[in-house]
């Protein structure tokens, strides 16, 4: 796993060259440079108006006393896609794309959680709590 990682981190910087290159040589090297202006702009417009409204359903779920795991996901999927969208490079921006649609971002965040929690390995301890001065053993007052 850890040297698919590695292989990967080298591999996937030259696979975005050469579809940047590919792409420069189809469409010119100024309309690949605007493509990847344009669709950056874009996405941190997308990913700033959706996280304020993800910032919003925060504060509506806490008001209401549910916890705020849903919003906080989506926030958080929202990060991901902003930080690929930053990175130049159209590779990373089709990666971010289903991550700025709602629905597909839900529906990718489910699949993460399902995975992560089926591979948890969860443990709880729960320890009795003594009030100070109190001996364990002694008996309650009557």
């Amino acid at each position: 796993m850890h040297i698919a990682l590695i292989l990967l981190g080298f591999a996937f910087p030259l696979l975005e060259l050469a579809v940047l290159i590919k792409v420069g040589q189809n469409i010119g090297i100024w309309l690949t440079l605007l493509l990847l202006v344009v669709t950056g702009v874009a996405g941190g417009l997308i990913v700033q108006s959706q996280g304020l409204q993800a910032a919003r359903r925060t504060a509506q779920s806490m008001a209401e006393g549910r916890p705020p795991i849903e919003p906080v996901v989506d926030s958080l999927m929202l990060m991901i896609a902003g930080a690929l969208l930053l990175i130049p490079g159209l590779l990373t921006d089709l990666i971010a794309l289903p991550l700025l649609v709602p629905p597909v971002r839900r529906w990718i965040a489910r699949r993460v959680l399902q995975r992560l929690f089926a591979n948890a390995d969860v443990r709880v301890e729960t320890h009795e709590w003594r009030s100070p001065g109190r001996d364990a053993g002694s008996a309650s007052p009557q």
